[in-house]
C-alpha cells in the first residue's frame, strides 16, 4: 500500500499523545466465541495499541500485531511485556517489511482487519488487499473485517462516484478515504475468494465522533 507521509505522521501523533484502548472490541470478543472454533495463528492487521490482538495471545493463540506505525507497534510490545508474555507473538512494520505477505502464504488461521479498511485509498486498493488477505489464510481461515459507513458529519467529498472522501478536520484532499457503501463492501469481500457467513453493525464514538460500521465474517473459500 502506497502509504501517505500525513496518514503515518497523523498516526504517529496520535499514538505519542497517548491514545490506547483499555478493552479489545467488543464486537470482536462476541464473534470470537461464535466463530473461531480452535487456537491457531492470527494476525492483527492494522493492530494500533494491540488491544485487540493481546485479547487472542491471552487466550493462547499466536498473533503477528501488524501496523505502519512505529510507535504503536512500541506500545504494544510495552503492553505484552507488562504481561510477563515472552512468546508466541511477532511485531510487524508493514509499511518496512516489504516482503511480509510473500513470506507468509496460507499461514494464518484467522485475519483481524479492524479499523482499517477505509484507509485503503480507493477501491483498486482495497480490493488489492482483501486478495492479500485471502492469500495469507489457510484454507477455510477465517477474515474478520469492518467498513465505517460514511457519515456527513465526519466525512466530506473527494469523488462521489468512486465513494473518496477525506475527514472534515483535514486541510489537504490528498488524504483520501474509501468508504464503499454496503452492497459494495458485500460484494468485495465476496470477489475476493471468501464465503460471508455472518454481517453485523456497529455504533460507537471515537475521537470525539459518532461511526457506524459494518463487520462481515468470512471463509477462505
Amino acid at each position: 500500500m502506497k502509504i501517505l507521509k500525513q496518514t503515518l505522521k497523523s498516526y504517529d501523533k496520535t499514538y505519542k499523545n497517548g491514545y490506547d484502548k483499555d478493552y479489545p472490541s467488543l464486537e470482536l470478543v462476541r464473534i470470537e466465541k461464535i466463530f473461531f472454533k480452535k487456537k491457531g495463528n492470527v494476525l492483527d492487521y492494522g493492530c494500533g495499541p494491540g488491544t485487540n490482538g493481546i485479547h487472542f495471545l491471552k487466550k493462547g493463540y499466536n498473533v503477528t500485531f501488524c501496523d505502519i506505525s512505529d510507535f504503536a507497534l512500541k506500545k504494544t510490545k510495552k503492553k505484552i511485556l507488562e504481561l510477563k508474555i515472552k512468546k508466541n507473538f511477532k511485531l510487524v512494520n508493514i509499511a518496512k517489511n516489504k516482503s511480509f505477505f510473500k513470506n507468509n502464504l496460507s499461514c494464518y488461521d484467522y485475519v483481524i482487519c479492524f479499523s482499517v479498511f477505509n484507509n485503503f485509498q480507493n477501491k483498486e486498493i482495497a480490493i488489492k488487499y482483501v486478495k492479500k488477505f485471502q492469500s495469507l489464510l489457510k484454507l477455510n481461515g477465517k477474515l474478520i473485517i469492518d467498513s465505517n459507513l460514511k457519515n456527513k458529519h465526519n466525512y466530506k467529498v473527494v469523488d462521489k462516484k468512486r465513494n473518496l472522501y477525506t475527514t472534515n478536520q483535514s486541510n489537504s484532499f490528498d488524504l483520501k478515504m474509501f468508504f464503499p457503501n454496503r452492497n459494495e463492501f458485500i460484494n468485495i469481500i465476496n470477489n475476493c475468494g471468501f464465503k460471508i457467513c455472518d454481517i453485523g453493525y456497529s455504533n460507537f464514538k471515537v475521537f470525539g465522533s459518532y461511526e457506524k460500521e459494518i463487520i462481515i465474517s468470512a471463509v477462505k473459500s
